[in-house]
């Protein structure tokens, strides 16, 4: 037993706990395994897949199941299991990914079913496929079998601000739309998001809700700020969802850090 024990502290990975293309701060990682050491169960919630997740997060101490596709599956990085999936099954997002092929060709289009990442549009950027650390398999989009996972539709924030309206206007009620970075918005089956992926972690781990932790800098982390008993932002989050909890440094300083310290100090 340890001052932290019956706390879950779940963290978003980019842009929270590191930044692409950078180190991974040494103070999170210190943080992390002094929050574990006492007690603590810790882990990543993140829109990436198993194949990046475990990537980027092979350094990083974690001793609870991850939230991957922002929700949509529970993982055990350490025994490279899968513990629970929610796909999207209904063919409207078949029916509308043609309708934003055909009026949106300027789109990248990615759909990500079990561990496999699929290009199903003219536009597949090298580089967005590199950052996303999975190869993309090109495909027509009528080609691929349901479930998805997700779609990630890659483009710059003017054109997705316009987008978001569009998809949601064809009115699925089964599908959801989310901001995760200026340059993509997801579809995801609705009620797969963080706030889902957080409250069912901590019912199969045993947590009260009141002691969970959510750690996140943008709109995909709003639902999972909505349940946790506490929430923090690193500096550069959103600065319309700083309401929602404490703000601590920028990401680059290390920000899980300061969330660990922080409770270090009102636990003592």
């Amino acid at each position: 037993m340890g001052k932290f024990s019956g706390y879950l502290m779940v963290s978003d990975l980019d842009k929270t706990f590191f930044a692409e293309g950078t180190d991974i701060p040494p103070r999170n990682i210190e943080a992390v395994r002094y929050f574990i050491e006492n007690g603590g169960r810790f882990t990543l919630a993140t829109g990436r897949g198993a194949v990046a997740a475990k990537l980027i997060a092979k350094d990083i101490p974690k001793n609870a199941p991850a939230i991957l596709f922002n929700g949509a599956m529970l993982y055990d990085m350490g025994s490279d299991e899968i513990v629970e999936t929610h796909g999207v099954s209904s063919p409207s997002i078949v029916e509308l990914l043609r309708s934003i092929i055909k009026d949106y060709p300027s789109v990248m289009l990615v759909i990500f079913k079990d561990d496999k990442m699929y290009c199903v549009t003219e536009v597949c950027d090298e580089n967005v496929v590199a950052a996303l650390k999975n190869p993309a398999i090109r495909i027509d989009v009528n080609d691929l079998p349901l479930p998805w996972f997700k779609v990630l539709c890659v483009e710059r924030d003017e054109v997705l601000r316009e987008l978001k309206p569009y998809a949601e206007s064809f009115g699925y009620p089964e599908l959801q739309f989310v901001r995760s970075t200026p340059i993509l918005l997801e579809i995801v089956g609705k009620g797969n998001d963080k706030g889902f992926g957080l409250t069912n972690l901590a019912a199969r781990l045993g947590f009260d809700m009141k002691k969970t932790i959510a750690v996140g800098d943008f709109y995909n982390d709003e639902p999972m700020f909505r349940v946790a008993g506490r929430v923090f932002l690193p500096e550069n989050a959103a600065e319309d969802l700083k309401h929602y909890g404490t703000v601590v440094c920028d990401h680059m300083k290390g920000s899980l850090g300061d969330v660990v310290d922080i409770l270090d100090r009102e636990l003592n």
